[in-house]
């Protein structure tokens, strides 16, 4: 008996990490997600569907930690937290929709900084490799 390599299977790349949510989740938000775009959208946060590229599995609101896998090739990209503001399930299967159609994406941004720009977290993919995000670990709801 012996072992080979599989054919026919690519190395895959992406990102993975934990994220913690601490404090009271916002009325507003029902699950959270973690976006990968490859643009920075400092000048156009209103329209980051222009950028997305990937997301992660979303969370659901009341939870304290995310898990994240995104599989993305390599190069560089903007990961943000994103609050999403209708069912997860909904998001998820309609994100097509939201995609195609010229309305906003379902999305509130849940990390600014003091002067109230969305924080962006830039990453990048080298190889077909996982690269662990260890970063960026907590993301603070504040009222």
């Amino acid at each position: 008996m012996g072992c080979s390599q599989p054919e026919g299977l690519t190395p895959v790349s992406g990102v993975e990490g934990t994220l913690r949510f601490d404090g009271v989740w916002p009325d507003s938000v029902f699950g959270a997600t973690i976006l990968a775009l490859d643009s920075d959208i400092s000048s156009d946060p209103e329209h980051p569907s222009d950028s997305l590229f990937s997301y992660s599995d979303p969370a659901m609101k009341g939870d304290t930690l995310l898990n994240y896998f995104i599989q993305l090739k390599p190069g560089a990209y903007y990961l943000v937290g994103a609050g999403v503001t209708v069912e997860p399930s909904f998001f998820i299967t309609k994100l097509d929709s939201f995609l195609s159609d010229d309305v906003l994406l379902p999305i509130a941004f849940l990390e600014h900084d003091i002067i109230g720009n969305v924080i962006l977290h830039p990453l990048i993919i080298i190889d077909e490799k996982i690269t662990h995000n260890d970063s960026w670990e907590t993301i603070q709801f504040t009222n």
